[in-house]
């Protein structure tokens, strides 16, 4: 009986619910969408002469911590099952997202020029996260 109570009190990794990992998922799309989003107008509003270099950063360092934030709250969850492909997208999606604001972050600090080419990418990207999100 007591060995019945101690094994009932041992942490086993459950199934996850389902819904709980639809929800968090799509919660950490949207995030990293709007991460994406911030970068985007960061980007234009400092070439644009609008925003000061150092805001500029603080802008895109938080982006890049949400992101990061969204990326993590995804890859700590069990992927339910039938869920693993789609789980690989998101992940993919979101990993993507970090690697785009940290690259505009990394080129604003070196006081590289602002391209139409990096504004269309950050456009796509954010499309791309809030399609899989659902909305």
């Amino acid at each position: 009986m007591v060995a019945a109570v101690v094994l009932a009190g041992c942490s086993l990794v459950s199934q996850p619910d389902p819904d709980d990992w639809t929800a968090t998922s799509q919660r950490s799309l949207e995030s990293a969408a709007s991460a994406v989003a911030t970068t985007r107008v960061t980007l234009r509003e400092h070439d644009a002469g609008d925003l000061w270099d150092s805001y500029a950063v603080v802008l895109l360092a938080d982006a890049e911590e949400a992101v990061g934030t969204a990326s993590d709250d995804v890859a700590l969850l069990q992927t339910p099952p039938g869920e693993k492909e789609r789980a690989e997208r998101v992940l993919d999606l979101l990993a993507e997202a970090e690697d785009a604001v940290r690259a505009a972050r990394e080129a604003m600090v070196d006081d590289e020029p602002v391209t139409g080419d990096r504004l269309r990418s950050l456009d796509d990207l954010r499309d791309r996260l809030m399609t899989e999100a659902g909305r």
